[in-house]
């Protein structure tokens, strides 16, 4: 005891803990596939417009290629085609997908030059890695 003494009386320590922001939860694989699937991105062409993207369910993937028929198989014609099934808003205006062939010409036509620039610029940039075309193409024959 003698040497506890000759130490001098023992101090109490309290620690103080500092709020600290609370903590994000992970994010599950579904959420995070889900998260990327939804990322939107706006563009404006040389006409001021603002043309929103966001990458089309798999479903609706398969649904344009049936839609496009043998004209699927051109190429050309899909890397062309492709970039226009991600346009989901023109302006304020919603812009459903095509589901007939005259539907994808009329978008082409109100795109016009200056929104087909926009859009494959936007694409390159933002979803090139999730929209290429001989990857979706393996998808599809997965």
């Amino acid at each position: 005891m003698a040497n506890n003494e000759s130490q001098g009386p023992r101090r109490r320590v309290q620690m103080q803990m500092q709020p600290s922001e609370p903590a994000e939860p992970p994010i599950s694989p579904s959420q995070e596939i889900s998260k990327r699937a939804s990322k939107t991105v706006a563009v404006v062409d040389a006409r001021g417009r603002q043309i929103v993207l966001r990458k089309p369910t798999p479903l609706a993937q398969f649904r344009f290629v049936e839609m496009l028929g043998a004209s699927a198989n051109n190429e050309r014609y899909f890397a062309m085609a492709f970039p226009i099934l991600l346009v989901i808003k023109i302006d304020d205006e919603d812009v459903p997908a095509p589901v007939k062939k005259s539907e994808l010409e009329a978008l082409i036509k109100l795109l016009d030059e200056d929104g087909l620039a926009a859009i494959a610029e936007a694409v390159q940039k933002h979803f090139a890695e999730q929209t290429s075309e001989s990857e979706f193409r393996e998808e599809v024959k997965s």
